[in-house]
C-alpha cells in the first residue's frame, strides 16, 4: 500500500503515466510523487536529460523581466546580506538579485556553468546541496531555490536543513512548478511534467502543507506563469493535427476565444492558486 511522504495518509490514486513512469497523487494533501519503481526508470532516463543554455540564452530578455518583477518582490523582504543560491542553474536570477540590491553571493550548482555570475564577486561550488552541507559553516540571510526542490531526492528534510542554515530573520525563496494550475488543465502535454528530472509535484496546498512541517511560515504567496510558458505549452495541443494548414486554423480560432478570456481573468485564476507556478517567501517559525 502506497502511503504519501508528505502527510502519511493513503488515499492515494495514479495520476498521470508520463513516458511509462507513474505519477502518484495524495488526495488528502495534493501531493504529487512517484514510488520506488518509478525512481528505477527515471535513473535510466535522467542520463539523456540535459539543460540548454543555447534556449536559455535565447530567452534571456523574457526571462530578465519575470526575474525583475520577482526580485523587487524579494527585496521588499531582504535587500542585503549573505545569499545562498542553491541549485543557480545559469545564474541570472542571482544576478539581478545581486544587481538590485547588496547580497554576498554563495552559489551552489552541480550540472551547469552559472554563466551569468562570471564577472561578479562569488563562491561557486560546484557540489550538489547535501554534499555543501558537509563543507559549510555559516549561516545566510536569504536562501534561494529557484525550480529546485521538486528536483531533490527528500523536500522535507532538504527544507529542515536549509532552515538550520538560515539566520534568524533571514528568508527562504521558492519557486515551483504547480500541477493544479490551468496549464496541467488545458495543455495536453505541460511541459513542467519533465519526468527526467522532476521527482516531487506540487500544488499550493502541499507547499503549504511541507513549508509548515519544515519549520517555516509564510510571508508571500503567489501563483503565477509567463505568458510565453502557456501559449508554448497550448501550441503542444495541436500537434494530433498532422495537416499544416488546418492545425494553423484551429490553432488560430481557438487563441481567438481564450486568450481574451484569460487576459480578462488570469490574475483570479492566480489569485486562486490556478497559475502555472508558485512563488513563495518563507520565514523561520520560531
Amino acid at each position: 500500500m502506497l502511503i504519501c511522504p508528505l502527510c502519511l495518509k493513503n488515499k492515494i490514486n495514479i495520476l498521470r503515466i508520463e513516458k511509462g513512469i507513474k505519477i502518484y497523487q495524495c488526495l488528502d494533501c495534493e501531493f504529487g510523487f512517484l514510488n520506488e519503481e518509478g525512481f528505477k526508470k527515471q535513473k535510466k532516463l535522467s542520463k539523456t536529460f540535459s539543460y540548454s543554455f543555447d534556449e536559455y540564452f535565447l530567452n534571456k530578455t523574457r526571462l530578465e523581466k519575470r526575474f525583475k518583477k520577482l526580485a523587487k518582490i524579494i527585496l521588499k523582504f531582504k535587500n542585503k546580506g549573505k545569499l545562498l543560491d542553491i541549485g543557480a542553474g545559469f545564474g541570472l536570477f542571482t544576478l539581478i538579485l545581486y544587481q538590485l540590491g547588496d547580497f554576498n553571493i554563495t552559489a551552489i550548482e552541480p550540472k551547469n556553468l552559472p554563466y551569468f555570475l562570471k564577472k561578479i564577486p562569488k563562491r561557486i561550488f560546484k557540489k550538489t546541496f547535501s554534499d555543501f552541507l558537509q563543507i559549510n559553516n555559516e549561516k545566510f540571510d536569504l536562501i534561494l531555490m529557484i525550480d529546485v526542490l521538486e528536483h531533490l531526492n527528500n523536500p522535507e528534510i532538504s527544507l529542515l536543513q536549509i532552515r538550520k542554515i538560515l539566520n534568524k530573520n533571514g528568508i527562504l525563496i521558492l519557486q515551483l512548478p504547480n500541477y493544479k494550475s490551468l496549464m496541467t488543465k488545458i495543455c495536453k502535454n505541460w511541459s513542467w511534467w519533465m519526468i527526467e528530472d522532476h521527482k516531487y509535484f506540487f500544488s499550493p496546498k502541499s507547499i503549504k502543507k511541507l513549508i509548515k512541517k519544515a519549520g517555516f511560515k509564510l510571508t508571500f504567496f503567489k501563483t503565477y506563469e509567463d505568458f510565453y510558458d502557456f501559449k508554448k505549452n497550448l501550441d503542444g495541443n495541436f500537434l494530433i493535427f498532422n495537416n499544416l494548414l488546418i492545425r494553423r486554423i484551429l490553432k488560430g480560432l481557438f487563441f481567438l476565444i481564450f486568450f481574451p478570456v484569460y487576459f480578462s481573468m488570469r490574475y483570479l485564476f492566480w489569485k486562486l492558486g490556478y497559475g502555472g507556478l508558485i512563488f513563495l517567501i518563507a520565514k523561520k517559525l520560531k
